[in-house]
């Protein structure tokens, strides 16, 4: 039987986790500060991975949200190619959104707090349908 490891990918991601979560319990300590515009970045960031996430497990299993045949080659490299557009955008805003932003901007941390309650609830709906995937998948193992 073959080890599972992480992948480069994943561990890169894991790292991101970790430094988040570094930056939590500094924040709630209160050792350091975070302008709320720095957290909507990181929110609007979040928002665009975790839908990337669901597209690209939409892609996986041939199922698609475009009009069309459901699974068709096309509609799933349509999907595809969102997800990782998605990823682009999550990226950008680690990159843009910190050198482009202005202190006390309303607007972005507003922006940001709506990201939040989006991107959680994509991720518990994801959560839902990945645990429904396997569950299919193992039935359809078990009657093989």
């Amino acid at each position: 039987m073959k080890k599972e490891s992480f992948t480069q990918g994943e561990v890169f991601i894991l790292g991101i986790g970790a430094w988040l979560l570094i930056l939590y319990f500094l924040k709630n300590s209160e050792k350091i500060e975070l302008d709320s515009n720095f957290i909507a970045i990181f929110s609007l960031a979040g928002l665009f991975f975790t839908a990337s996430d669901f597209f690209q497990l939409l892609s996986e299993h041939h199922l698609s949200i475009w009009k069309g045949k459901s699974g068709s080659l096309w509609t799933r490299r349509l999907t595809r190619a969102f997800s990782y557009l998605l990823l682009f955008l999550s990226g950008g805003c680690f990159i843009i959104l910190p050198i482009s932003y202005i202190h006390g901007n309303k607007a972005l941390a507003k922006l940001g707090d709506s990201a939040t309650l989006l991107s959680m609830s994509i991720i518990l709906i994801l959560i839902v349908f990945k645990n429904l995937l396997q569950r299919v998948q193992s039935r359809a193992d078990v009657q093989k």
